[in-house]
């Protein structure tokens, strides 16, 4: 059962009620900025009613709770009478429905909204009635005739809505699972909308992930943004109609999610490739991951993006390379990635668990190329050689600078001990400037030291030389006081050879930033040792030692 928001007003000596203060966990979606206006508005008497009606719904909107906007609009319509008057006529304030608010509130926002169209939402597995109950109870106040989006999981709520209807105002659709199934599972729960005519012309936005839809009969054209996410039931063929019949497309995301899938492999599309190239002039954006090769093939040589300013291409080990070798043989595609780098200034290696567990990526401007599965040795992935295959590939097809230029290495998942070592990437020559170890498990504190004691001693990389050369930045979590010590050798033994000038002298680093780590590498009260911070700060010579950001100084009664 839904709890619902408690709220509580009070008089004040003007005999204008205040603004209601929300004391759920729900009300901290509240605006901060807007309560405040909102509070100083409803206690300063006349000065209320000065205020123009646009600007005091623009302040209603920013200081009701994002969770439960309705509930937040209910409690502020009982305020006062003027309140109550200006939201009753502000229809723009009560479009946006959340199927988890409950029947009861909807049935009476929907009305308040006039002729406008609705942005529907209903997440099914937060709802407390079945699909069809919460349809039926709603007593036609949402139709597909009423709405301007509709972002809902599985296909139940969907197939009520828009299964045999038309939706002439329909703008976006974003469709996802409820449940995960398997390719054959999902072959056999295949639904069709708009009872099989062609989606409406206003249709705009569309996102499908893992879901039982059919996407040929919608005939879809004219879209802004297209998204499709493990959607094993569409064939090339279909996709390919979809794109070139929206000229003015500015984001496209695929992302297949299985290797060699047959539905693309198998289509016998290659005659769509013959002949002049669509032009896709208003396309900014573009991420293909896990496409099969064949595939990425025709779909690069079919399509051109003149002005495409980010773009992510990713795969399995192996596969992102075997991609990038296919976009090498396409010449309007690799223009199209080089432009995306046009603005890097540097190149910058790190994990993207933000994106995918168990990933690494090389980011250089806004191309991001993703390597799934490489850098986990908690997993067993050690193909990390590929890595170097792609900055090699870079460097090759995207312009001569990117030889030159520094890089950033971050990698704060699972480290492998010998990663140093194995990676190609940390030959003498190449230009790490910037290396983050900040692994978030204390048990890999052995690593951590092993890696520090790599940085520190002349000879102990794979090539004879100093490991890093060029850095000049390091930043590291200690895990255990011990690492301090491995810290006191890296800037001794490295500024120390920077200043004699051997040969292969590293140079002198210009930050160390620190911190602790484990379950302490949030907390910054933790202090080093005080010996350790005297002994960095005296061996540091002018490079600057950073505490969970804040500089260490010598201090003399240390």
């Amino acid at each position: 059962m839904k709890k619902s928001t408690s709220s509580s007003t009070s008089a004040d000596n003007s005999g204008n009620a205040s603004v209601p203060t929300n004391t759920s966990a729900r009300g901290q979606g509240h605006s901060r900025a807007g309560r405040d206006i909102l509070t100083m508005a409803a206690t300063s008497g006349t000065l209320i009613h000065k205020l123009p009606a646009e600007l005091l719904v623009e302040v209603f909107k920013h200081s009701t709770s994002t969770n439960t906007p309705l509930q937040s609009a209910m409690a502020l319509r009982g305020v006062c009478s003027h309140w109550d008057q200006l939201l009753k006529n502000a229809p723009g304030f009560w479009r946006k429905i959340d199927a988890r608010e409950g029947v009861a509130l909807i049935q009476q926002a929907v009305p308040l909204a006039r002729d406008l169209s609705l942005d529907f939402s209903y997440m099914a597995y937060s709802s407390d009635q079945k699909t069809q109950e919460f349809i039926n109870g709603l007593d036609g106040n949402i139709t597909a005739a009423n709405l301007r989006s509709l972002t809902a999981t599985g296909t139940a709520i969907a197939s009520a809505l828009l299964g045999s209807a038309d939706a002439p105002r329909l703008e976006t659709l974003i469709l996802s699972a409820d449940r995960i199934l398997s390719p054959a599972a999902l072959a056999l729960s295949i639904v069709t909308l708009f009872d099989g005519h062609s989606a409406p012309l206003s249709l705009k936005h569309v996102s499908l992930s893992a879901i039982g839809i059919a996407l040929g009969p919608m005939q879809l054209s004219g879209l802004k943004s297209l998204q499709l996410s493990c959607m094993p039931q569409v064939t090339a063929e279909e996709l390919f109609r979809v794109i070139a019949a929206s000229p003015e497309l500015e984001s496209l995301d695929l992302h297949w999610g299985a290797r060699g899938d047959e539905r693309l492999e198998s289509d016998n599309v290659e005659d769509q490739v013959n002949g002049t190239p669509n032009t896709l002039p208003a396309l900014r954006s573009v991420t293909f991951k896990y496409l099969p090769p064949r595939f990425a093939q025709l779909l690069w040589s079919r399509f051109i993006f003149p002005n495409l300013r980010e773009a992510q291409i990713g795969g399995c080990a192996g596969d992102t390379m075997i991609l990038l070798n296919i976009a090498a043989k396409i010449p309007h595609f690799t223009q199209a990635l080089a432009q995306t780098t046009s603005k890097a200034t540097e190149i910058e290696i790190s994990p993207i668990s933000k994106i995918s567990m168990g990933c690494c990526a090389a980011i250089a401007g806004g191309l991001t190329v993703a390597l799934a599965g490489i850098i986990s040795a908690h997993n067993n992935y050690h193909n990390v050689a590929e890595m170097d295959e792609v900055m090699t590939w870079i460097k090759s097809h995207l312009g001569a600078r990117f030889a030159e230029l520094p890089i950033r290495f971050t990698m704060d998942l699972y480290l492998n001990p010998e990663l140093l070592t194995a990676l190609r990437l940390f030959k003498p020559q190449t230009k790490i400037t910037y290396l983050s170890l900040s692994p978030t498990k204390a048990i890999l504190e052995n690593d951590i030291e092993a890696h520090l004691k790599l940085l520190g001693q002349q000879g102990r990389s794979s090539f004879g030389e100093w490991a890093l050369p060029y850095l000049e930045v390091l930043e590291t979590n200690l895990i255990n006081h011990k690492a301090g010590g491995s810290i006191l050798e890296i800037i001794r033994s490295r500024n120390v050879a920077a200043l004699v000038g051997e040969h292969g002298a590293p140079r002198k680093l210009r930050e160390v930033q620190l911190s602790m780590g484990g379950k302490a590498r949030w907390d910054s009260s933790v202090e080093i040792h005080p010996e350790i911070k005297r002994a960095v700060l005296e061996a540091a010579d002018g490079t600057a030692v950073f505490w969970y950001g804040k500089q260490w100084t010598l201090d003399v009664h240390m």
